[in-house]
């Protein structure tokens, strides 16, 4: 279960910080 916290693949965008690669044009 806090796995699931750690990675929210369902909602990237929420927490785009985790996945930067996804969003490469916020940085």
């Amino acid at each position: 279960m806090n796995q699931s916290i750690n990675q929210p693949t369902n909602q990237p965008s929420n927490q785009p910080s985790i996945h930067p690669s996804i969003h490469p044009t916020d940085l």
